[in-house]
């Protein structure tokens, strides 16, 4: 499974597919996205932001 953001992962699937009903069950990788951001703690928490609200949508 491709990672997400820079190999191009899709996170909506990814989570559709692997949550537990719980919301977790979960490791997601995507670091190369935030290394090589700009700014790292930026590009981290967008990307937690959008791992939770598809968290409550799906879960």
């Amino acid at each position: 499974m491709p990672g997400i953001g820079a190999q191009g992962g899709d996170l909506a699937a990814v989570l559709k597919a692997g949550l537990l009903a719980d919301g977790g069950g979960l490791l997601i990788n995507a670091s190369r996205s935030i290394w090589q951001a700009e700014d790292a703690g930026a590009a981290a928490q967008e990307l937690m932001n959008e791992i939770n609200e598809h968290r409550t949508i799906t879960a």
